[in-house]
């Protein structure tokens, strides 16, 4: 009998222990920004960057996100502050400083309860971006409101004549 109270003692413990609260949900929501130029007759035209970087500072580390082939991009807004930095280079083929713009993205945090498995994520509502202007012309927020819709694009940035 002390077995089989030892026993089943164990097998609810075991049973406890089983975690039922896994997220499958992302964690994070990401903006997007599509990249344009204007034609000889100055109507904007989507512009396909052939080699470009995004580079943001987290901590001590630096991370890059690439832009191959594409007229746009998909990136994160700091959860910590309410502005989040970004360098763009416009072609990674030379080191020239004038390829260089810098980014800063202002934008409101929300933040959202997904479930007790999943917790909070912040979704995010753009005030205001700040630019350089080596390549970049100008950069317009179409929309807004950062959540996890990854069909919305949220920025159009208007580059110079690469």
């Amino acid at each position: 009998m002390r077995i089989l109270v030892t026993l089943l003692f164990g097998l609810f413990f075991l049973q406890a222990c089983k975690r039922e609260d896994t997220c499958l949900l992302p964690q994070g929501v990401q903006a997007r920004a599509g990249f344009i130029t204007k034609d000889s007759l100055g109507n904007p035209v989507d512009s396909v960057l052939t080699a470009s970087l995004l580079l943001f500072q987290a901590q001590d580390s630096m991370y890059a996100i690439p832009i191959f082939n594409s007229k746009s991009t998909s990136f994160r807004l700091s959860s910590k502050t309410d502005s989040t930095r970004y360098i763009f280079q416009s072609d990674t083929t030379t080191t020239n400083p004038a390829t260089l713009d810098t980014l800063i993205l202002f934008a409101n945090r929300n933040p959202k309860f997904v479930s007790v498995a999943c917790g909070f994520q912040y979704n995010f509502e753009f005030t205001q971006v700040t630019h350089t202007r080596q390549v970049i012309d100008s950069v317009w927020i179409i929309n807004e409101t950062v959540d996890d819709n990854v069909n919305t694009q949220h920025l159009r940035i208007l580059l110079k004549k690469l």
